[in-house]
């Protein structure tokens, strides 16, 4: 009479490579196992949103404008040193070449990328 028996190896082979393909299918996929990702909300815990924040010297090419910075949605930007050009005094950042929307550093916060200008 035949017998058919289970190897206990090959059913714990069998599991070994289900879990790995599904942690691969995982990772390639950006999420974990219980996540959701509904199209109303979706959460991308490896990158974190970050905007630019550049400066202009409105047109004056002696020096180099302050050097952009990388801040978070909802954060303050830092107010770069003071800019010096002869016979100017520099009064505000504005986020317009007028200066007619002058930036407070000390409550406006950071909602997209932008260029201020001096």
């Amino acid at each position: 009479m035949w017998r058919f028996r289970r190897r206990r190896g090959s059913l714990i082979g069998l599991l070994l490579l289900i879990i790995i393909i599904a942690a691969v299918f995982f990772f390639l996929h950006g999420c974990t196992p219980g996540s959701s990702s509904s199209s109303s909300s979706i959460t991308n815990t490896s990158q974190t949103l970050q905007y630019s924040v550049h400066f202009d010297l409105n047109g004056y090419l002696a020096y180099d404008p302050p050097g952009a910075q990388t801040v978070t949605p909802g954060a303050l930007a830092t107010e770069p040193t003071t800019v010096k050009r002869p016979g100017y005094t520099l009064t505000s950042w504005s986020t317009d070449t007028a200066g007619t929307n002058p930036w407070d550093f000390v409550t406006d916060t950071v909602d997209a990328s932008m260029t201020l200008c001096a």
